[in-house]
């Protein structure tokens, strides 16, 4: 079976365009033997743009489409067109057949009965407007004395039909795009999907109205219709395999329609800011995570999204005077990005680098006030910022010790203030028990997946990590399965874990998420719940939990380091902590 013309195979050195035949490896333009010029084109006879199948990439059902200029009254915009003119002059060459120099500009064209081109007709009926006192009319801006103001394909009657407002039809009373656009009761056809490399820039850089008086604004079809049935083609079996619900699959597909028809540079990579103009329709709801997801899936994402790290430090330092702020600036880059000139550095998670600064920002800001570097800190500012005992100037010494240790070894201070500077002690928490009363309403939980998470940390005390990436294969034979730990688990477990099952089951029937607890949002991804699901379900802190179940293993066994370390997955640090409760006056089962 012949694959038809759109999916041709592309040249590897150009991209944008196809080989010169189906036995050839490049197109004519970048053949490296026996080169020669491109046939002209079948139907319209031109030299140039060849595409492929005899005919230009303007003739082509399939070509590359961008866009070009009129030739004869050189307004912008005109896309596939016969013979690249534009709507207004074929329609007057239909109408006004032959060609005659104007009266007006002289050019050779296709006049009316005043013996006017196009051009320079709408230019008098601009200025007769203007003279008139029409101030209404959206198109004065043509009457400019001196010379002619160019235009865009088909503009005025785009304005005129959005200030109309769309019109009622039928059940549909809101259109978004052509009839036919969004009808997703039809399969789509799967095809080869190649962004462009080259953008279009834009003039003005405005944000788009999707609404206006609370109605949408009308959407044309997209101009790349096979890229857009591409695209529909990934988002139906993405969502299959994901278990997406049908609303949702539909309410991607009339996005990623929306955004092929509003692009600047049709074909190109979709930036993750431009999905933002979704949010604006408040009749329809439109999703814009998966959306990200297929464009991603696709290859047509270029995620141009600031992280949340990097908003939150801008924020945070705009306030400092700008020596500083630069200063930050390196200790942050290196921070994220590492470092591979000495000295070395291998990039740290991003909860590091914000705790460090938290605890460090207070101390710069004071300091902010009558330094203008932090290389006129010195050591008795620091010893004055650290003034106080226990954790607190620990956190404050250890953010303050990582930013002089990379600016020292970038040359922007001359001696690191923090050296030599001795921290205290760390004060460990002391795990305290819980009281049965406020585990109980945990087990008997009507809620399956509450029931079933209290049951895991009551009975076996897992860490919450373990409980976010437990997947669905962890638990077999009635034993949990987690890292290299072993748990054969109890027999209130097993039936809690059964109920969530069934649930999950019949709640998430389709969805494809391997980890054995999900919520509404997690469900269509593959992603795990966070720390913050997990202790809103339980209603007590998970770390809680597991300390009272260590607590009490410890208590049961007369003070078996060994047992609680193998039992729980302990290292030595973490046992002593626990041990230190054994004889505390609060925790001992004799007082």
């Amino acid at each position: 079976m012949t694959k038809p013309h759109h999916w041709a195979r592309m040249c590897p050195k150009c991209q944008p365009k196809p080989v010169a035949h189906p036995k050839a490896v490049y197109c004519y333009d970048c053949r490296t033997r026996y080169r020669r010029p491109a046939p002209p084109c079948k139907r319209c006879g031109s030299q140039e743009d060849y595409w492929s199948n005899g005919l230009c990439v303007w003739c082509h059902k399939y070509g590359r489409v961008w866009a070009t200029s009129c030739k004869f009254c050189l307004c912008w915009g005109v896309f596939r067109q016969p013979r690249l003119i534009c709507s207004g002059c074929h329609d007057r060459r239909k109408r006004n057949p032959g060609e005659s120099p104007c009266r007006t500009c002289g050019h050779a064209g296709s006049v009316n009965a005043d013996g006017e081109c196009r051009l320079c007709y709408r230019r008098r009926r601009a200025l007769a407007r203007l003279e008139g006192g029409d101030v209404t009319d959206n198109r004065r801006a043509e009457a400019i004395a001196g010379g002619h103001q160019l235009f865009i394909d088909g503009m005025e009657h785009k304005l005129a039909l959005a200030l109309a407002g769309p019109k009622p039809r039928g059940r549909n009373k809101f259109p978004l795009l052509h009839p036919t656009a969004h009808n997703s009761r039809k399969a789509p056809r799967p095809g080869a999907i190649t962004p462009v490399i080259h953008r279009q820039p834009v003039l003005f850089d405005l944000p788009r109205v999707m609404e206006r008086n609370g109605r949408p604004v009308p959407i044309p079809e997209p101009p790349l219709l096979d890229l857009a049935e591409s695209l529909e083609a990934v988002a139906v079996e993405y969502g299959q395999h994901h278990g997406w619900k049908t609303s949702t699959v539909r309410s991607v597909r009339q996005g990623l329609r929306i955004l092929l028809a509003l692009q600047d540079t049709p074909g190109a990579p979709i930036r993750a800011s431009e999905t933002s103009c979704l949010q604006q329709y408040s009749t329809l709801s439109r999703p814009t995570r998966p959306i990200l997801d297929i464009l991603a899936a696709a290859g047509m994402l270029d995620d141009d999204r600031v992280p949340t790290i990097v908003a939150w430090f801008q924020r945070e330092t705009a306030s400092l005077p700008g020596p500083i702020g630069d200063e930050l600036g390196v200790w942050f880059d290196v921070m994220r990005n590492g470092s591979t000139i000495p000295p070395r550095q291998l990039p740290r998670e991003d909860r590091t680098t914000r705790n460090n600064l938290t605890y460090a920002l207070p101390a710069i800001r004071r300091w902010a006030e009558r330094h203008e570097s932090l290389r006129e800190v010195s050591r008795d500012d620091v010893l004055e910022a650290l003034r106080g005992t226990g954790s607190r100037r620990n956190n404050i010494l250890c953010g303050l010790r990582s930013i002089f240790k990379v600016l020292k070894g970038r040359k922007l201070v001359f001696v690191n203030p923090t050296a030599r500077i001795r921290t205290d002690q760390p004060n460990f928490r002391i795990p305290t028990p819980l009281d049965a009363a406020e585990l109980q309403p945990i087990l008997q939980s009507p809620d399956p997946a509450q029931a079933a998470l209290g049951a895991l940390m009551i009975f076996h005390g897992l860490r919450p990590l373990q409980l976010r990436s437990l997947k669905l294969t962890d638990v077999r034979d009635g034993r949990l399965c987690t890292g290299r730990l072993v748990i054969l688990l109890a027999t209130q477990v097993r039936e809690r874990l059964a109920s969530y099952l069934d649930h999950r089951a019949r709640r998430w029937p389709t969805s494809a998420n391997p980890h054995m607890f999900i919520n509404v949002i997690t469900a269509n991804r593959t992603t795990e719940v966070n720390y913050a699901w997990v202790n809103r379900k339980l209603g007590i802190l998970a770390h809680r939990i597991r300390d009272d179940r260590i607590l009490d293993e410890l208590q049961a066994t007369a003070g078996d380091l060994r047992r609680i370390s193998d039992l729980f997955g302990l290292e030595i640090a973490s046992t002593m902590r626990y041990a230190a409760t054994l004889n505390h006056p609060d925790l001992d089962a004799d007082t």
